[in-house]
């Protein structure tokens, strides 16, 4: 098992805080550099990066529900849809991972070079430059079809894709 990370209580510096807040925070933690938390849709669970290269699940409370290993180059953590099922996703430079949550064990999409993924929708959309996108089903990459001339992909939503085309005057 991993160690878990740290959390303990911290006083934030003096400044004003809204009213029914506090300075006080019940528990911190410490994340990776260039890294944002990422609060799951039903607002009870938050889940970092951690700087020693691990994901860490945390309940209200402080307490890690699960956590799992990741590359130093992985970016935020989102929690998105795959397969119609909520999942946590960390991308790096050539992989996305995903967990199903529980301590589920991640999911690996290797990655095309030089492809992005981005968020946007309800999905993880993977843009491939002049290749083109795609969006991921049943555990692969799948191609998005059709894309007309002229048009660029802007989300994913389940294997679902939004494009838009400007046609000028």
């Amino acid at each position: 098992a991993l160690p878990e990370p740290s959390v303990g209580p911290d006083q934030f510096a003096a400044r004003p805080v809204p009213p029914g807040w506090t300075a006080q925070a019940s528990w911190t933690v410490d994340i990776a550099d260039r890294t944002t938390p990422a609060i799951s849709p039903n607002g009870n669970e938050v889940a970092v990066l951690t700087p020693d290269d691990k994901i860490a699940v945390f309940d209200s409370n402080g307490k890690v529900l699960w956590q799992d290993k990741v590359p130093n180059d992985a970016e935020s953590p989102v929690y998105t849809t795959i397969d119609s099922k909520p999942v946590l996703a960390v991308a790096t430079s050539d992989t996305l991972y995903y967990w199903a949550g529980d301590g589920a064990e991640a999911t690996e999409i290797e990655l095309p070079d030089s492809a992005k993924v981005q968020f946007f929708g309800t999905s993880p959309l993977v843009l491939m430059g002049s290749a083109g996108a795609s969006v991921v089903s049943g555990g692969e990459l799948k191609t998005v079809p059709n894309q007309p001339r002229g048009s660029t992909i802007l989300l994913a939503e389940g294997d679902k894709a939004l494009m838009a085309r400007y046609t000028g005057p």
